[in-house]
């Protein structure tokens, strides 16, 4: 992508034990490169990796207790365990995701452009998880949100005296409006995915 000037369109999604980066943590980051067609790229591997909470932990009981918000954990119960029990410690995978972002081998100063639903969310969170700095050296501040173009089309629609084409913005949503199918939602890699492939289906409409 030309217009990206050597900066690398990726799309981004996170799993997280609830709403607030205060209390709550991510505990699945997925960052997929794209290519020109917005598909992930075949010649680079996505960085994809669970993280161990450290806020919230199973008893002997084996109940979850800590800082957690319940719906959040209901619809990954099975990878969330997973990631209990054999999730790498946060300040690990910083260090993965720097070896990784490295073998992009991106020039003097490029960085990652984002792609999300709703990537404020998920931005907060990982600026949680790295701190600022490291956020500002891996990751653009020019991010795609498929979220916003699809607020963009309805008032789009609504200044021309038209119809909302997408009155509901949610993921699940835009999917059911624009026939994707997401084989596993709520999974970082595939929302990852599936977010790009929303947002080329908004472009289309948006043309």
């Amino acid at each position: 992508m030309k217009h990206l000037n050597g900066d690398l369109l990726c799309a981004i999604d996170v799993e997280t034990t609830g709403l607030d980066p205060d209390k709550n943590e991510m505990w699945e980051l997925a960052v997929v490169p794209l290519d020109s067609q917005l598909e992930p790229r075949s010649d680079i591997m996505p960085f994809h990796a669970m993280l161990r909470p450290g806020r919230c932990y199973l008893n002997d009981e084996n109940v979850l207790v800590g800082d957690f918000d319940p719906a959040a954990i209901r619809m990954n119960k099975d990878p969330f365990t997973l990631a209990l029990k054999d999730g790498v410690e946060p300040d690990e995978v910083i260090d993965h995701f720097d070896r990784w972002f490295n073998e992009l081998k991106l020039a003097h100063n490029k960085r990652i452009v984002p792609l999300g639903q709703n990537y404020a969310f998920d931005k907060s969170f990982i600026i949680k998880w790295m701190g600022p700095k490291h956020y500002d050296h891996f990751f653009h501040y020019h991010y795609r949100d498929t979220m916003h173009v699809a607020l963009f089309l309805n008032d789009r629609a609504w200044f021309n005296g038209e119809p909302a084409p997408l009155p509901k913005v949610s993921l699940k949503y835009l999917c059911s409006q624009l026939k994707i199918t997401n084989e596993c939602a709520h999974r970082a890699i595939t929302d990852a995915v599936t977010e790009a492939q929303v947002y080329k289906r908004l472009i289309a409409l948006a043309s």
